[in-house]
């Protein structure tokens, strides 16, 4: 039979049987109150057991447990899914793919890929800027001439509807190797190639960050050769130099620049293009660079002295009639009485327009110069720079000293401007080196 007493918090159970008499109860002990407790004892008194029967305690297992303490009892195992949430990602790390892109990039990859040039336009040097629209815009005709075949069509467009424009999600590999092949294509050179690909993953790169974006360019190739300068002679200088041209004219000056910049240690036409007449003093032009603002002191020999002369407008700040914008700071001028000085700022937009058209005109003038001389010479605003260099290695100085004239910070980018070794100078050493011998 059974008998069943119900007290706050307490069931009491009586069994029995034909084989054994048992009583169990069950009950939180832990959190019995002390007028529970009386209830409990006066209950307990006046239950009348029969013969052979006992209070028998339950045995303590998890069954018999309050569900309060049962977690406390079995422990539950520790897996990614009993993670909280915050702490998932970093158990299990999300493999980065196109699925993981955040959503603000469902936009068009254009428009997302110009945004960032925008934003990041002041931090950048124009050149910079200028390279990266480059590369949005051949990317933007390579999309044109070439639809990605894996831009899908919205499920609610009808038939014959264009597809979705391509986002930042959908690029893969296969876009740029196809952008690569469209360059070979298209006839352009594999250095613009490289370069459009470099610029391209540098915007990608804030948008994508820096591990996506790598792997969009592991089979594509981002870096270019260097560029084969033409080797001309101390001949085809003098020629050059020496040709009869009707004076102000557009060839002449060109021809004048080109020689002027060839005495000023092989000066680049960027920085011959910002020197200021202030600049010159003492017989001696100090400026900075600007590729890596590493200050510099040329000499004026008359000969240049007589091309200054002859090139420079006494309406005009700068040196040589390159530029007529004003000039975008005083701060290219480096103080006549300080060793030091402050780098040049960055030129204005219209003075970087203007030099763009400057180095196109100067590279026109000089193939039809070189034309004049032999079919086969060719010249460009880069000729005067690689020459002196050559000439000089030739001459026998050393390189240490030629690289420091041409304002390199390495003699390992001097040896790249010098067209191997002549005949000449290794005749030289031959004759030097016996002689010490002979001694």
């Amino acid at each position: 039979m059974e008998k069943r007493i119900d007290t706050p918090q307490v069931i009491i159970v009586y069994v029995t049987n034909q084989s054994h008499q048992a009583l169990q109860s069950t009950h939180a002990l832990h959190s019995l109150q002390p007028s529970q407790a009386l209830q409990l004892s006066q209950a307990l008194q006046s239950l009348h057991l029969p013969d052979g029967a006992s209070l028998v305690p339950p045995a303590i297992t998890a069954d018999t447990f309050p569900p309060a303490d049962t977690a406390s009892l079995v422990p539950p195992a520790i897996t990614a899914d009993t993670v909280p949430p915050a702490d998932t990602a970093s158990l299990v790390p999300p493999a980065i793919t196109a699925d993981t892109v955040p959503p603000a990039d469902t936009v068009p990859l254009l428009d997302r890929l110009r945004q960032v040039i925008v934003s990041s336009a002041a931090s950048c040097r124009p050149k910079t800027t200028v390279n990266r629209t480059t590369a949005v815009n051949a990317f933007e005709r390579f999309l044109r001439d070439r639809p990605s075949p894996a831009a899908p069509v919205p499920a609610d467009s009808s038939a014959g509807s264009a597809p979705a424009p391509l986002t930042a999600a959908m690029l893969t590999p296969d876009h740029l190797r196809a952008f690569e092949l469209w360059h070979r294509d298209q006839q352009l050179s594999l250095n613009y190639s490289a370069c459009n690909m470099r610029n391209l993953r540098s915007l990608l790169t804030h948008i994508l960050g820096r591990a996506h974006s790598s792997r969009l360019f592991e089979t594509v190739r981002t870096s270019g050769i260097a560029p084969q300068h033409p080797d001309v002679s101390r001949d085809a200088l003098r020629q050059l130099f020496t040709l009869p041209l009707a004076d102000g004219t557009a060839e002449a000056r060109v021809r004048d620049i080109t020689e002027f910049r060839f005495r000023a240690n092989g000066m680049p036409l960027i920085d011959a293009a910002h020197l200021l007449k202030s600049q010159l003093r003492d017989g001696h032009i100090t400026f900075y660079r600007h590729k890596t603002h590493v200050r510099a002191t040329v000499l004026v020999t008359p000969r240049m002295q007589q091309l200054i002369d002859r090139l420079s407008s006494n309406d005009s700040p700068y040196l040589l009639p390159i530029l007529n914008t004003a000039p975008s700071s005083t701060a290219a001028t480096v103080p006549a009485d300080s060793s030091a000085g402050s780098p040049p700022v960055a030129p204005s937009p219209s003075a970087d327009r203007q030099y763009a058209r400057q180095l196109q005109l100067h590279n026109r003038t000089l193939r039809r110069l070189a034309a004049r001389i032999s079919p086969d010479l060719r010249i460009t605003t880069y000729t005067p720079r690689h020459a002196w260099a050559t000439l000089a290695y030739d001459a026998g100085e050393n390189i240490n000293y030629i690289s420091r004239a041409m304002m390199h910070t390495s003699t390992d980018t001097t040896r790249a401007y010098i067209h191997g070794v002549s005949q000449c100078h290794i005749d030289n050493i031959t004759r030097r080196t016996q002689a010490f011998l002979d001694q």
